[in-house]
């Protein structure tokens, strides 16, 4: 009998053994399931990152453009106006050189 209970303890110890041993492999699919799944999770959240930070860039290139375009077209109009300006002075601006040269103080 007593020969019985170690030759039970014994097979109860393997057992054990053999459960941890499986635990232990399956934490181990487990983890490294996991470590799969969050690479992926990592990956494809940085595939989004890059669509959004292209999609943010051309959205700020598109404003930027429009700016340029407005400060543009801002500048073109006050050239515009001081060339009308200096057209509208030029007969005035020629009377006068033509003064000076005549009186000779040029």
């Amino acid at each position: 009998m007593a020969f019985d209970v170690l030759s039970r303890i014994e097979e109860v110890e393997k057992k054990a053994a053999q459960l941890l041993q499986e635990a232990h492999q399956a934490a181990g699919e487990v983890i490294k399931n996991a470590e799969t799944q969050v690479l992926e999770e990592e990956r494809k959240a940085a595939v989004d990152n890059r669509a959004l930070y292209h999609q943010v860039m051309s959205e700020h290139k598109m404003a930027v453009e429009a700016s340029l375009l407005a400060e543009k077209e801002e500048t073109d109009k006050q050239s515009a106006a001081v060339l009308e300006e200096a057209k509208a002075r030029l007969p005035e601006a020629v009377d006068h050189i033509v003064r000076e040269v005549l009186r000779g103080t040029r």
